[in-house]
């Protein structure tokens, strides 16, 4: 019941992976129901790098009550934990009749147990034994509802519904000394459960985005495409003609601090390619890798960005600053989602602007080619890649007309010899 009133679904056990967007990127966190005085140190510090909400049991055996719990939470000796722990008023003895009382109807209704149950009644009184128990059993849920939203501090009626009452600082209990957890705001259990997450995420990426729609793992991708007019303007400039797509583009692209929108264009900026330099500049590193790169994004607070959202970035600037990649010594092909860590990103030696110039009269004179304009890298690869086709088709039509005109001659000259 706690865990559908958290919005976690039906749940089989008493552990769950909890999936949630958070700014418009998916998140995770492990969500555990236990009795905390009894959870060992492992239990409490959880998986590395994932957060963890340890909801305490409302009730507990004997004369235990909520200080019990709080006690153990003191004795942790384990390293610091992106755990929090949720810790409940008790239910009052009245409340835990109840729910004992909900425990005993909800079995004996399920399935054909009740029919067991009351074989010795007639058809009639047995009809009319089961729509008792169930609408007791319907009555007691909701009674049991608004008794959780009171021992989680959610609301405060109804004022029976607890004993030994924890004040509201009590009650949130976070692992890690650097966070402190407000109480949850919220209607109920399930929302004040998304304002806690919300304070969890935010304390571990401060600088994250706040995304306009839901990052997908293609995203990313459609993203570059759409940039590469841009990359290839002289003014780092592109016009979005259609309307999913400049919607598209102001939902990341600014929030991303890689470009600027207006109604229908956007113009890329040099936010990265500035932060980048300062952090070469600090570590005296000319050629960085993917993997020195994603951690520059962290600094100077984290901003905890999906994997395909950082390649973007890493791409742009690298086309932004004339840079390719290179793995082991030799030449990288990036692509989102498959940027290897290890890849590094060397600045190319671009021509002057007169060679360049020369360079696209020339193929377009020789073989007819359409060069694009803009000086950089990714131009001057692409220049020499369709010159080197055109070599290669004109050199397969150079040597087919080599071939007939061989052919030719030896004919003409086996025509001479005959006449003489």
């Amino acid at each position: 019941m706690l865990f559908k009133q958290l919005g976690f679904g039906e749940s089989s056990g008493l552990f769950t992976q909890h999936r949630f967007q958070w700014r418009g990127t998916s998140r995770e966190v492990d969500v555990l129901y236990e009795n905390v005085r009894l959870l060992a140190d492992d239990r409490l510090k959880g998986r590395e790098d994932t957060w963890t909400v340890v909801f305490d049991y409302p009730f507990d055996e004997g004369n235990r009550t909520p200080q019990d719990d709080i006690a153990r939470l003191n004795e942790y000796r384990g390293d610091p934990a992106r755990t929090v722990i949720w810790l409940p008023s008790f239910l009052s003895p009245r409340a835990q009749q109840d729910l004992g009382r909900l425990v005993i109807l909800d079995h004996i209704l399920h399935g054909d147990r009740f029919d067991q149950y009351t074989s010795h009644l007639s058809q009639v009184d047995r009809i009319q034994a089961r729509a008792l128990a169930t609408n007791q059993c319907n009555s007691l849920r909701a009674l049991l509802q608004s008794r959780l939203e009171v021992a989680y501090g959610i609301a405060p009626e109804p004022r029976d519904a607890v004993s030994h009452v924890l004040d509201a600082d009590q009650q949130l209990r976070s692992m890690d000394p650097t966070f402190s957890p407000r109480p949850p705001v919220g209607a109920d259990l399930k929302s004040a459960l998304e304002n806690l997450l919300e304070q969890m995420c935010a304390h571990q990426y401060p600088a994250h985005p706040v995304f306009e729609t839901d990052i997908r793992p293609q995203l990313a991708k459609k993203l570059w495409d759409e940039l590469q007019p841009a990359l290839q303007s002289p003014d780092r400039r592109t016009h979005l003609p259609d309307l999913g797509t400049r919607r598209l583009v102001r939902s990341v692209i600014p929030a991303l601090h890689l470009g600027d929108t207006s109604e229908n264009a956007v113009v890329l900026v040099d936010h990265w390619t500035r932060h980048f330099h300062q952090q070469m500049a600090r570590e005296q590193c000319e050629r960085p890798t993917v993997s020195q790169l994603r951690e520059w994004m962290e600094r100077p607070r984290p901003m905890g960005l999906p994997g395909e959202l950082q390649d973007l970035v890493i791409l742009v600037f690298a086309a932004t600053t004339n840079r390719h990649f290179t793995l082991n010594g030799g030449p990288y092909a990036p692509d989102i989602g498959k940027l290897i860590d290890a890849a590094e990103l060397r600045e190319e030696q671009l021509p002057s602007a007169q060679d360049w110039q020369i360079a696209r009269d020339r193929a377009s004179e020789l073989f007819g080619l359409v060069p694009p304009s803009v000086l950089n890298s990714a131009n001057v690869a692409t220049l020499a890649k369709i010159v080197r086709e055109a070599v290669g088709a004109k050199r397969a039509a150079v040597l087919a007309l080599l071939e007939e005109w061989q052919g030719s001659v030896a004919e003409f000259a086996a025509g001479r010899k005959s006449a003489r």
